[in-house]
Parts: C-alpha cells; structure tokens; sequence
C-alpha cells in the first residue's frame, strides 16, 4: 500500500471493493463485483475486510465438486475494503471471467493486484452459471443443474461416461495440436462438437451475450453505473480476461465487440482451447491476445494437457501470443490453489503454487499496461516456459 497525506491525516492507498446489480438490455441481472483503487485513513485499513466465501457458495460448491466442507473457510479474508473512496482520476478497466462452475470471486488475489495496480476490476456473476449469484437484496440464484456439461462432471456424475468423454477428448486433442494450421482451423469446429466440449457451447453463448451487453452499456454511460466506481472509469481503455470457459468467452466476446471499432485493447485466456461457437465459422483475433496454458491437469486418472493447444491461432495472427508452462496445472491458473487441503486432491500441477499465482499477476499487469496505457516494460515469462507469437 502507498501512503498519502491528505491535511493532517495520513491516507493509504487501498484496495476499494464494492458489489453492484446491473441490468442488461435483455432484462438479465448481473451481480458484479468490483476492485478498484480507492483511499482510506490508516485506521480503516485495519478494520473489518471483505470475505472470500459466502455460507450460499461454500454449501454448493461442496455439494457440487464433492470437496469435504473443511476445505473451504468461510472466515477467509480478502485484501479489499468496503465503504472507502475511489482515488481520485478515471482508471482503465480489466473485466474477469470465471470458470464452468466456478464464481466470480474464484482468481480474488489476482483482481486484487490489477486494482492496486491501477486498474478498475469487474467480475460479474451469470445468473444460472455462476456457482452462486447473490443479489444485493439477499435474493440467491444457485447454477443450473440441468445443465448437460453439469450433469456430465459434478461429483454425483455417471462416472463411466465421464471417464469416455475425458478418454477421447485426450486422444483428441493431442491429434488437434500436431495439425498444420489451416487444418486445425477446419477441424476446430468438429473438435468442440466431437468432444467434452460441445456440452459448454450454450453457457458460452449466454456468457458471451452479458460481457457484450456489459460492455456496450458502460461504453454508452449507462446510469447504472452512476454513483460506483465505474462512474469515472476510462471505457476508452477496457480489456478482458478469462479463467478456463471464461477465457474462452472473453475471447468471443471481444470478437464481436470489435467487429466494428476497436472497443476491447487486449485479451486473455487463461488455460483453455479457443474454440468457436456453431454461429461463426472462425475468429480472426484482430485484437492484442495472450493465451497463457498448462499442461498436467489430471481428469480422474487421465491426464489432460492444454499445451500448444492455442498454437495456430499466435502462429496465423500478429499481437498473439501463446506461453506454454509444463507443470502448470488448470487450477494452478486460479487463486483456489491458496487453500492447500485442496492440493489433497491431486488438481494441481508440480509448480510452486504461490510463486506462480504471482508471477501471473505480475505478467497481466505488464501485459496491460502495454496494450491499455502503452507503458511498455520488460517482465520475464516463467522460466522453463516456451513462448509461440509475439507478445
């Protein structure tokens, strides 16, 4: 934290938090959670801070991923603070995508870090698809368990069909990432409908649905936005990112914000295969993107890897990039890696998990303000990884 001196009274410079309902044109409601930088007295930074799991999200998330209930706390404090001031100045904005299955809140140091760096941070909750969506007027909408990709992988699965799905997709992929890559960009399409995958589509094209809605609206002052951090934001320099399914959509959702204009500056996904949805025969990634993989994600006794997976699209389109990092495994690429009981459960890869979770932030930091603000600063990728593209 920064000290400042406001008169006589010492202030810090802090990490502001704030959740926000939002209306979409299409008559959803979003619950968003904000990070921003604010400043406060130095007695506010020892008061009471935000927590990282609800009572509502730790019960289905046990329900749902079948981890024992002792390995979620919900006394867990985050770095951000509640009821302070946003600094003064209008701060670019990084817009964050959770995972299948997962909740808005799941890379929280990671947003933590962009709002400290300057940037202001919004993580919406999808109605349906978010774990847990809670509204500011204690209103709960719990993820939609009819959902085939749900019913496919949550604890209480089939785990025979499970175990085929992740048996192809393995053989799968591996075929995917050894083609040229015009081949791969034909057969990327069969791919997503042959596999595991196909049952993610229509999450994906909900999902892609809100950040473009969410996007165009702030762009356009939606009132809204009026007496939030976001009143003052700098919608001229926005990106997005994503986490897995995330990652994915905030990739498609920048393709369609920038058919026209030139609305997102930079993109990345985080551990997932770019695919494309049954609407559009390709993307060309005409915007600043970064896909950033692993390669020991373990699917029951399966081994999963992402590796060089989003390869073709860094080689056939300039300003993208791929890093590839071995040991990394999917949830290496999310803050729930902080809670070590969950390393009983063999999720995560052989990379020190802390290092890593900080080297990630630093690298999105970096790799933001080159494309939002044209700071451009060196910043190592991780040693033993291997770079395809340009960042």
């Amino acid at each position: 934290m920064i000290s400042e001196t406001k008169g006589a009274e010492a202030q810090e410079t802090v990490i502001g938090r704030d959740s926000v309902d939002y209306l979409l044109q299409d008559g959803t409601r979003l619950q968003l959670e904000l990070w921003f930088p604010a400043i406060a007295p130095l007695s506010a930074v020892k008061q009471h801070k935000d927590y990282s799991f609800s009572v509502s999200l730790k019960k289905i998330l046990v329900d749902i991923s079948g981890m024992p209930s002792m390995t979620i706390s919900t006394k867990e404090t985050s770095n951000g603070l509640r009821d302070v001031v946003a600094k003064p100045g209008s701060f670019p904005v990084v817009i964050f995508s959770h995972g299948f299955t997962s909740f808005s809140r799941q890379n929280s140091r990671q947003l933590e870090a962009l709002a400290l760096a300057g940037y202001i941070v919004i993580a919406p909750s999808h109605p349906g698809d978010s774990l847990t969506t809670e509204y500011s007027d204690g209103t709960i909408v719990e993820i939609d368990r009819s959902q085939d990709a749900l019913k496919l992988t949550s604890s209480k699965a089939n785990t025979s069909k499970l175990k085929d799905e992740i048996a192809k997709i393995a053989v799968e992929s591996n075929q995917l990432r050894k083609k040229s890559t015009e081949q791969y960009l034909l057969d990327l399409p069969q791919f997503v409908d042959g596999t595991i995958y196909r049952h993610y589509v229509t999450s994906a094209q909900r999902r892609r649905g809100h950040l473009v809605q969410l996007v165009s609206q702030l762009i356009a002052k939606d009132p809204q936005a009026q007496d939030t951090a976001l009143a003052d934001a700098d919608l001229t320099r926005i990106a997005l990112y994503g986490h897995s399914l995330g990652g994915v959509v905030s990739v498609l959702a920048t393709e369609e914000l920038n058919r026209e204009e030139s609305r997102v500056k930079a993109v990345v996904n985080l551990d997932a295969v770019q695919f494309v949805l049954p609407d559009e025969n390709s993307i060309n990634l005409s915007t600043p993107t970064c896909f950033i993989m692993g390669g020991s994600t373990k699917m029951g006794k399966t081994k999963i890897s992402n590796l060089y997976l989003n390869s073709p699209w860094a080689k056939a389109n300039k300003d993208v990039c791929e890093i590839n990092v071995t040991k990394a495994a999917h949830n290496n690429f999310t803050d729930l890696t902080y809670v070590t009981p969950l390393k009983w459960f063999g999720q995560l890869g052989p990379i020190k998990n802390k290092a890593f979770g900080d080297w990630i932030n630093g690298f999105l930091i970096a790799y933001f303000d080159s494309k939002l603000l044209g700071k451009h600063y060196s910043y190592p990728i991780w040693p033993s990884a291997e770079l395809v593209g340009t960042i």
